[in-house]
């Protein structure tokens, strides 16, 4: 592992057994986090970016399995390790923030009492200093009167606070690297700017490394060092944020960012990707995204591409990407070919 990288993920494959068969839900997603950055993972729901996070935290339903690859936190394969192992990794050295705080609280105990039980279970802290150090992050979160905010339960809060108590319950243990899956998708825009702002302080004042998960690209662009693209299943691009959004290769990248509305848009002027993700037990047997691409031919119907190194450190998957880059991929020309 790489000094630099506080995480490094590699060929992970995580399958979903159902009655109607196996679900490649994360197929040979590799990835790394650099200390200190935030990632951005995005793609379309369905694309499996949620459930490489609980692959990482291994917080799999029991029809999922992990069936190969290796996560190594800070030079040591997590999947490895025993479940009372996990147990102190989870929350003490990696956290996670989940999309809607209602189905993470626990909605018959006081936000004190959820809170204080991290300090205790971490650091084991008395009941009494617990409650402090609970008072004292809330504070740090930007709740107001932190105090009766401890004696309240999660219904008597506004969505923004619940995220904000699950902000400050990531934090508790002082963990290195975070995980936000989609934790602003449920907040009306004014509230997700708020939590974007704090998760971004936060994070430069603590030095924390950070993974966030959306379908909104406009999120990344605002809050991610460099981001990947995923679609089902599969990296289908990897990029340095700037690199990106100037100079996108892949067809679906480029497709996601043509469709951000600009301030001055109208209904007629809106873009969006033809169709919409394939059934998982009808994912074409070349590269998965040839059914919604205007420029796929023969070949990417029948043969997956690798992902390869591009100018600018770029990855991507796809057979044409050198060109559609020729062409200038985005202009209006669909190439032929066969």
């Amino acid at each position: 592992m790489s000094k630099t990288n506080i995480l490094e993920v590699n060929n992970l494959q995580t399958h979903f057994y159902t009655k109607e068969g196996i679900v490649k839900a994360v197929d040979g997603v590799s990835f790394e986090v650099k200390a200190g950055e935030t990632l951005g993972i995005v793609g379309e729901s369905g694309s499996g970016k949620s459930v490489t996070a609980t692959s990482i935290m291994q917080l799999l339903p029991a029809s999922a399995e992990i069936v190969a690859g290796e996560v190594d936190f800070k030079g040591s394969n997590l999947l490895s390790k025993s479940k009372a192992e996990l147990q102190k990794i989870r929350g003490n050295e990696i956290s996670m923030i989940f999309q809607e705080p209602m189905t993470a609280l626990n909605p018959v105990y006081k936000i004190g009492n959820q809170l204080a039980e991290v300090f205790q279970l971490h650091q084991q802290l008395n009941k009494k200093r617990a409650l402090k150090e609970a008072k004292d992050l809330l504070a740090k979160v930007g709740i107001p009167s932190p105090q009766e905010r401890l004696e309240e339960y999660p219904h008597q809060l506004s969505g923004g606070m619940r995220q904000r108590v699950m902000i400050a319950m990531a934090l508790a243990a002082e963990p290195q690297l975070i995980i936000a899956d989609e934790p602003t998708t449920a907040l009306d825009v004014t509230i997700q700017a708020q939590i974007l702002d704090l998760l971004q302080n936060l994070q430069s004042k603590f030095g924390l490394s950070l993974i966030f998960i959306t379908h909104d690209l406009g999120i990344i662009a605002e809050i991610a060092d460099r981001v990947i693209v995923m679609y089902a299943g599969q990296v289908m691009e990897s990029a340095a944020v700037e690199t990106l959004f100037e100079e996108a290769k892949h067809p679906y990248t480029q497709g996601l960012i043509d469709s951000i509305p600009s301030l001055n848009y109208s209904r007629e002027s809106l873009v969006s990707i033809k169709g919409v993700i394939p059934d998982f037990f009808e994912l074409p047997a070349g590269c998965k995204f040839s059914n919604r691409c205007d420029y796929a031919i023969k070949k990417c119907f029948q043969e997956e591409a690798k992902l390869e190194l591009a100018n600018k450190g770029q990855l991507l998957k796809c057979w044409r990407w050198r060109e559609l880059e020729r062409k200038g991929l985005g202009d209006g020309d669909v190439l032929t070919g066969s």
